[in-house]
């Protein structure tokens, strides 16, 4: 009967040995889960806030020049490049500002060319172009 008794005890311990082993596989998979899905986030996080950072456009030079006696700026321009590290700027979807100490104006993009349409547009011409130049796009 002892011999039986050992077999039985034996075949429990065999049972919660296999149960404990489960729940470690079940443990482990939820953390290569969660690390996995941490990872991601911060990788989509570090790439947000690179973008973040390295978008914008920088300012070369800005001058105004007046044909008229009423000493107004008729003509402003402005030589801009992309921040180091910045995608393309779409120009079209880009608004300038220009605010002075008597007005204020948002200027919206009216293309490429040697005059703009209106008062209420500003014009691109390229001073440097090349294969990753594209019209409506600052690059």
């Amino acid at each position: 009967m002892e011999k039986r008794s050992k077999g039985m005890m034996g075949i429990g311990t065999l049972i919660i040995f296999i149960a404990v082993i489960l729940v470690a596989a079940v443990a482990a998979a939820v953390l290569v889960s969660t690390a996995g899905s941490l990872q991601q986030r911060s990788l989509t996080t570090g790439s947000q806030t690179e973008e973040g950072v390295s978008t914008g456009v920088e300012a070369v030079s800005v001058m105004g020049t007046d044909a008229s006696t009423d000493h107004a700026i008729e003509y402003l321009e402005m030589i801009l490049r992309p921040q180091a590290g910045s995608d393309a700027i779409n120009l079209n979807t880009t608004v300038l500002m220009v605010d002075t100490s008597t007005t204020s104006q948002s200027l919206d993009y009216g293309g490429t060319g040697t005059s703009a349409s209106g008062t209420s547009s500003y014009i691109v011409e390229y001073i440097q172009s090349g294969s990753a130049q594209e019209n409506g796009y600052l690059s």
